[in-house]
């Protein structure tokens, strides 16, 4: 089979699957031989199941001959992070801590892919559990950018961007605290969308920042990310912070534009943008304005304090959950710890990298710092009193 086929879109393999020009086992074996040819050089994938995915081809083939298609994604590969679960294969977080860790279960949305007749290629390559901008900081090694192999893929979803940009899986699951599947996905020249919190499952995501975690979606174009968001957006039980999508019709989806109301944050606006990203923002708000939008300007002046804002939180969740790490219940042991404190001290030592550290001390001192403060002003209002 030609290559050339690798270079379609999502839907376009829907239809040619549909149509029967190919099979999903023939699809599975071009992507898997791309993955071959390609992996050593970028490093996008950190496990292959490539006998799972030919039999889950060979199922989708069986179910389209019988008239039985589960959806569009029925017989598509696709790849995940290596921080979403999925039973049987490796769960490591790109870190030394979990590197010969197993899931046991499936994360809702990679259930939702298998329900919906997906195949799975393998996991990808990321910043240690997510705590970075180049995918740099991995166990595994970093991933190089398709595009150019002496710059970065881009962190800390690049081993997803990678992937879809170098024609290694029609699309990708990511995951997104700060900009995780976004800021890859222009790295790459792919498409890359955090949908709004609620709206994916959460369940089966390996924590970072719970409060800021969205599983994200990375795809050739926006058509693309639409349907799979679509296919595996739901309310889910096991995640009470699940609320899925609202119901919208297709003619909606059409007129969604019309008569509503686009904000333009005036102080991002004013931040230091290149001139081609400039260009192509205003281009977009111009076209939303033709199809019916109202564009207007807001000004939300503690923008300016975001940045700061994700870092203190985002650390303080993140030391909270990393915690769970200490070498007894899971994950990397040191073998030469004679106390139970030595045991704790160097297992944590040894299996986080640097990155992971920093921000695991940053949000221990700034949770402290809080506390201390909060205590200091109860104590001064009951004094008072």
């Amino acid at each position: 089979m030609s290559k050339d086929i690798l270079n379609r879109t999502l839907l376009e393999h829907a239809k040619a699957l549909e149509t029967r020009e190919y099979s999903s086992r023939e699809l599975t074996e071009a992507y898997l031989g791309q993955i071959e040819e390609k992996n050593k050089d970028i490093n996008a994938f950190v496990t292959v199941c490539a006998e799972r995915a030919i039999a889950e081809a060979e199922c989708s083939d069986a179910r389209r001959r019988a008239g039985q298609a589960r959806s569009l994604l029925d017989g598509i590969p696709c790849a995940a992070k290596d921080n979403i679960s999925v039973a049987g294969l490796r769960l490591t977080c790109g870190s030394k801590m979990l590197k010969d860790h197993s899931a046991v279960y499936d994360a809702t949305v990679i259930a939702r892919l298998s329900e919906c007749g997906a195949v799975l290629l393998g996991k990808t390559n990321m910043d240690e559990f997510a705590m970075g901008t180049g995918t740099e900081s991995s166990c595994f090694g970093r991933t190089k950018n398709p595009l150019s192999y002496d710059r970065v893929a881009g962190g800390s979803s690049g081993g997803s961007a990678a992937a879809v940009a170098a024609q290694m899986a029609a699309f990708a699951l990511g995951s997104d605290t700060g900009g995780s599947v976004r800021q890859p996905a222009a790295f790459c020249g792919v498409v890359g969308m955090r949908p709004t919190y609620s709206a994916l499952s959460r369940y089966g995501l390996v924590g970072f920042a719970p409060s800021l975690d969205t599983v994200g979606i990375l795809t050739r174009d926006v058509a693309d990310c639409r349907t799979v968001l679509e296919n595996i957006a739901f309310c889910d039980p096991l995640d009470s912070t699940s609320h899925g999508l609202p119901q919208m019709s297709a003619e909606a989806r059409l007129t969604s534009f019309k008569n509503k109301k686009i904000a333009i944050v005036k102080e991002l606006c004013e931040l230091d943008i290149s001139a081609d990203v400039r260009a192509a923002f205003e281009k977009k708000a111009e076209y939303a304005k033709e199809l019916g939008a109202d564009i207007v300007e807001l000004s939300i002046p503690s923008v300016k304090s975001a940045y700061a804002a994700y870092y203190t939180i985002s650390s303080a969740e993140a030391s909270s959950n990393l915690s769970r790490f200490d070498g007894v219940r899971y994950g990397y042991r040191a073998k030469d710890a004679d106390t139970l404190d030595e045991m704790y001290t160097k297992s944590r030592s040894e299996g986080f990298g640097g990155e992971v550290k920093r921000r695991i001390l940053f949000g221990a001192l700034r949770s402290r710092r809080a506390f201390a403060t909060r205590y200091t002003q109860e104590r001064s209002r009951l004094a008072e009193e």
